[in-house]
């Protein structure tokens, strides 16, 4: 029996196990969590305690021109990013709750468009 995969997450597979920078990184028992920056995404990679791994995909820009023009880290706790692109600005608000059992990721991406969508 095949398992499909789409082209899309081949692609992402393949950026995500390649020397990507990582733009933050916080351990928030008993998860760790890395954001990283790749040619078109912003990426939020989350290993959790039975060693899986799930990736959220922040922000998206087709072309392959996503730009981290600044970040900044907010307490340890999280990082916000402004990016531009050919299809407009991004921001990019990361947190990670810990007043809870186990911690929350929390994330919100906003565009301005480059031109009328």
């Amino acid at each position: 029996m095949m398992n499909a995969v789409s082209p899309w997450a081949l692609s992402a597979s393949a950026e995500l196990a390649g020397n990507s920078p990582i733009l933050f990184e916080h351990h928030a028992d008993p998860c760790s969590f890395k954001v990283v920056a790749t040619t078109d995404s912003i990426w939020i990679q989350t290993e959790l305690p039975s060693g899986g791994r799930v990736a959220f995909r922040a922000a998206y820009s087709p072309g392959n021109d996503l730009e981290v023009v600044k970040s900044k880290d907010t307490h340890q706790q999280g990082i916000t990013l402004k990016l531009n692109s050919a299809i407009g600005k991004q921001s990019i608000t990361i947190s990670i709750d810990q007043t809870e059992k186990s911690p929350v990721l929390r994330y919100t991406t906003s565009l301005i468009p480059a031109k009328d969508l």
